[in-house]
């Protein structure tokens, strides 16, 4: 492949007349050159789609046990090196055992399955299928008469994957309030996810103009729409991450002071809608979802740091925020707060 052309171009420009069988190579390795091109497409192609078909069909636990770049080689890796010390320091420092697999391999797990999500795998998806309907029962034994609910999933395994498994669980469209755009897609794959009953729209709590929001709690307020939001990010990533504080409520966790989002405690006072707190979880048997717990508008100032402990205690080498320095003690002198917010 080194020499490809080469006959061509001495074909071309040599000044003395033109030898027939001189033209006959210079049109063999154009010839030979074009063939080229076609194999390697039809190579890319043939293993693109072999890898997808593996993707789709193979378990896809066989995928989350593939040893990883990061791990294989950890100290040239400094992001991960950082979360896996304050991930270990924190652990240590509430008395929790020192998890199995360092805290990055959590965040290369939850790559792995968003990843495998995209491709469809089947195993993977009929799991969130069944997550949802276990979740679509758990709604309606405790959904009270008339009134709206706000899901509220944890940070374990993946986010992604959680809203997904909420969004297909309701019957009808959800509103996710968080200040990522990782839940937006092309419009193909919108509307692909239309096709199969999930209608997801972002709610960013940092955008200045409140006439979105407000026009959401109304339309939670009707039951026209289901609310989604994540309670247990700490305060401290939400601040490192957009240069500024949200609304926080000051409590107890872990047996010492706190201070945790209080979004959700005014989204549900505002519309009067009850809280759901779930879990994905995994287990030898796959993926499931735990319902944590139900709670009224009047019940979450009392409750909702509760819940995000027990959670947290009950599956700790899952939880996605272990690398937080702070965790939940985020210190108020480095708090800008915003009252606009």
């Amino acid at each position: 492949m080194k020499f490809n052309g080469i006959f061509a171009k001495i074909a071309n420009y040599v000044t003395l007349p033109r030898d027939p069988e001189l033209e006959i190579i210079g049109r063999l390795d154009q010839y030979w050159s074009q063939i080229s091109k076609w194999m390697s497409s039809i190579k890319n192609i043939f293993t693109e789609k072999f890898f997808v078909l593996l993707s789709r069909r193979l378990p896809y636990q066989i995928f989350m046990r593939l040893p990883h770049f990061e791990n294989l080689f950890p100290s040239i890796n400094l992001s991960g090196r950082r979360r896996n010390f304050f991930s270990r320091l924190n652990r240590k420092m509430l008395g929790f055992s020192i998890e199995k697999h360092s805290h990055s391999h959590t965040w290369i797990c939850k790559s792995r399955l968003e990843a495998l999500f995209y491709l469809r795998n089947k195993q993977l998806i009929q799991e969130l299928e069944n997550c949802a309907q276990k979740l679509t029962d758990a709604i309606h034994q405790a959904k009270p008469a008339g009134r709206p609910i706000i899901l509220a999933p944890m940070h374990m395994h993946s986010d992604l994957l959680a809203t997904l498994v909420c969004a297909r669980a309701v019957n009808g469209p959800v509103a996710v309030v968080t200040a990522h755009d990782d839940i937006s897609a092309p419009t193909e794959d919108i509307e692909k996810l239309r096709k199969v009953g999930i209608e997801i729209e972002r709610i960013n709590p940092l955008e200045r103009d409140s006439t979105r929001l407000l026009t959401t709690i109304r339309r939670l307020r009707k039951g026209e729409i289901t609310l989604i939001s994540f309670p247990d990010a700490p305060p401290e990533i939400t601040h490192r991450v957009f240069g500024f504080s949200m609304r926080t409520l000051d409590t107890k966790l872990f047996e010492g002071a706190a201070r945790i989002h209080s979004g959700i405690i005014e989204l549900s006072r505002l519309s009067g809608a009850h809280t759901i707190f779930v879990c994905l979880r995994w287990t030898r048997h796959g993926f499931d979802i735990e319902i944590l717990n139900v709670l009224a508008p009047n019940e979450l100032v009392e409750n909702l740091s509760l819940t995000i402990e027990r959670s947290i205690r009950r599956y700790p080498d899952s939880w996605l925020f272990w690398h937080s320095p702070s965790l939940f003690s985020f210190n108020s002198s480095d708090r800008h707060f915003d009252e606009n917010i």
